[in-house]
C-alpha cells in the first residue's frame, strides 16, 4: 500500500493571495507609469510657476526627488513616465504661461530637458540601489550619506548639463548666463533629491514597518525645510524684481525728461517759423533761406525746408516767378 500526497486545495475565488497574472502585472505597471507621469507633471508645473523669473532653473526642484524615488519604487522601466511628465510640464509652461511660439527649437530643447531628467533618474537609481535595504532603507548613517551623495549632487550633474546645453544650442542662452543657470539648475535638482527622495522611500514595499514611528519625525523637518527654502527664494525674487522695476522706472523718467527737453527745442524752432510767416505778408524763398541759415539745427532736426503747395495749373507761372526771385531750386523738377 502506497501513500500519495493529498492534492493541493483549490484556490478560492477572491482570495487575497491570488497569483498575479501577466496581464494584471502589465496593467499594474502601466498604472504606476501613468501615476508617476501625472505626479511629475503636476509637481514640475507647480514649481515652474512659482519661479516667475526664468521658467527654467528653479532653486528647489522636488520633481528630481520624485523621479529618483519613483524609479526605485516602480522599477527602471518606468523612466518614460519621467520623460513624459517633464516634457509636458516644460512645454505647457513655455507656451501657455510664457507665451512662447511653437517652433522646432522649442520642441527640441524641451525634449532635451526631458531626456536629461529621465537619464538623471536612471543614473541615480542605478547608483543608490546597492545601498538600499527594502526592509529598512536609509537606516544606517553610511547608507543615507551614500544615497544622498550619489543620488543628489553626483547624479544631478546630468539634468543640469542637458538642460543648459539645450537652452544654449537651441534657444540661444547668452554665454554670460550659462554658468549661473547651470549652477542654479544643479543646485535645485540636488536639493530636490536631498529633501524629497527620502519621503518617496516611505512607500517602498516592506519599508513602512521600519519607518513606523520615525516617518513623522523625519518627514516633517524635510517638508518644512523645503517649504522654507522655496518661500525664502520667492521673497528674495520678489524683492529683486521690485528693485529692478524701481530702477527701470527711474531710467524711463530720465529718458522721458531728456526727450521732452529736445522736443521743446524743436517746437521752439517751429514756432519761430510760424512767427515768420505771420509777420510777413508774403514770405519769399530768399527770406526763408536767410531765416533758415540764422537758425542753428538741433540733434534730430536736420532740415528746415519751405515747400509751398502749388496747383498743377499754376505750376509754370509759379516756377517763372521763383526764377525771377532768384530761387535756383525752382529749376529742379518736382
Amino acid at each position: 500500500m502506497s501513500l500519495s500526497p493529498d492534492p493541493p486545495p483549490e484556490p478560492r475565488a477572491g482570495a487575497a493571495d491570488a497569483p498575479i497574472t501577466p496581464r494584471s502585472a502589465e496593467t499594474l505597471s502601466w498604472s504606476r507609469m501613468a501615476l508617476l507621469a501625472l505626479a511629475y507633471f503636476a509637481l514640475a508645473l507647480l514649481f515652474l510657476r512659482l519661479d516667475l523669473a526664468s521658467g527654467y532653473a528653479v532653486p528647489l526642484w522636488p520633481a528630481a526627488g520624485l523621479a529618483l524615488g519613483g524609479l526605485l519604487l516602480c522599477g527602471w522601466r518606468c523612466w518614460p513616465a519621467v520623460w513624459l511628465g517633464s516634457f509636458a510640464a516644460t512645454l505647457l509652461n513655455q507656451m501657455l504661461f510664457l507665451a512662447a511660439a511653437t517652433s522646432l527649437p522649442l520642441l527640441a530643447s524641451t525634449a532635451l530637458i526631458a531626456s536629461g531628467a529621465a537619464l538623471q533618474a536612471l543614473l541615480g537609481a542605478y547608483l543608490v540601489r546597492p545601498f538600499l535595504k527594502p526592509a529598512a532603507p536609509l537606516a544606517q548613517l553610511s547608507e543615507a550619506a551614500a544615497f544622498l551623495a550619489l543620488g543628489g549632487p553626483l547624479a544631478c550633474l546630468v539634468s543640469a548639463s542637458f538642460g543648459v546645453a539645450g537652452l544654449t544650442l537651441l534657444q540661444h542662452l547668452p554665454a554670460e548666463a550659462l554658468a549661473a543657470n547651470w549652477f542654479a539648475w544643479w543646485a535645485g535638482d540636488s536639493l530636490g533629491v536631498l529633501l524629497f527622495a527620502p519621503l518617496v522611500l516611505l512607500v517602498l514595499p516592506g519599508s513602512r514597518q521600519a519607518w513606523r514611528g520615525r516617518a513623522l519625525r523625519i518627514g516633517t523637518p524635510l517638508l518644512i525645510a523645503g517649504i522654507l527654502v522655496m518661500a525664502g527664494y520667492i521673497v528674495l525674487n520678489r524683492v529683486e524684481q521690485n528693485d529692478w522695476r524701481t530702477e527701470m522706472a527711474s531710467s524711463a523718467t530720465d529718458i522721458k525728461e531728456r526727450l521732452r527737453a529736445k522736443l521743446d527745442k524743436v517746437e521752439g524752432r517751429l514756432h519761430g517759423i510760424h512767427g515768420l510767416v505771420n509777420a510777413s505778408m508774403e514770405v519769399t524763398p530768399v527770406e526763408f533761406a536767410e531765416f533758415g541759415r540764422s537758425v542753428p539745427l538741433l540733434t534730430g532736426l536736420t532740415l528746415i525746408e519751405w515747400l509751398p503747395r502749388v496747383p498743377q495749373s499754376s505750376r509754370a507761372q509759379w516756377e517763372e516767378a521763383a526764377r525771377r526771385a532768384g530761387w535756383q531750386a525752382a529749376n529742379k523738377k518736382c
